[in-house]
């Protein structure tokens, strides 16, 4: 099967990131009989915005037990009100690039499949009034399952497998924000039917 759609959102009810000044009576070490303060404040917004791309998608039977899936996705997404001028249009969560590649094995009982998913860098919103991204980033994964008959099978699961490291920057990779490392999970599954 090969295929390829082209998409088209408007986005009416959209959540940005925006700021927003606010004066509040305080205490500090400076004033400690008060006064206000001013603060400026990163808050959600409703606005609007749109999102285009085209998606394309690729599955094969390679033999009578292996096969491959593909698919990759090219997005385009832009805030389209409350965008200040000169600002930030960028959708959060958006990623331009997108794409899954799985191979798999298939038999009366016994199944494989390893997988590796990608997505490209997104703006994820604003911290104290300055934008901040996460970086491109891959997920390996495999899954092995055994079916010894309709009562009984049994499946390991491992995610994360390349240990990717998730990186957050603040207005480019020079500034760097946050780093983690999730670590490698497994998953050892028993399923009993009576």
């Amino acid at each position: 099967m090969v295929s390829a759609t082209a998409f088209y959102m408007d986005l009416k009810n959209y959540i940005s990131y925006g700021s927003k000044a606010l004066t509040e009576f305080g205490f500090s070490n400076q004033y400690p009989q008060g006064q206000n303060l001013n603060y400026i404040l990163s808050v959600p917004l409703n606005s609007k915005g749109k999102v285009s791309g085209l998606e394309l998608a690729y599955q094969r039977a390679l033999t009578d037990h292996f096969g491959l899936a593909a698919n990759y996705t090219y997005t385009d997404g832009k805030q389209t009100s409350g965008v200040a001028p000169g600002g930030d249009d960028r959708l959060v969560g958006t990623s331009k690039n997108t794409y899954n590649i799985n191979g798999y094995y298939e038999d009366a009982h016994f199944s494989a499949r390893v997988a590796y998913n990608y997505r490209s860098s997104f703006y994820s919103g604003l911290d104290r009034s300055t934008a901040f991204s996460q970086d491109s980033i891959g997920y390996l994964s495999a899954s092995l399952a055994y079916t010894y008959n309709e009562n009984y099978s049994v499946t390991l699961d491992g995610q994360n497998l390349n240990n990717p490291t998730l990186k957050y920057y603040a207005l480019n990779s020079t500034q760097p924000r946050a780093f983690y490392e999730n670590g490698r999970q497994y998953y050892l599954n028993l399923h009993l039917k009576f």
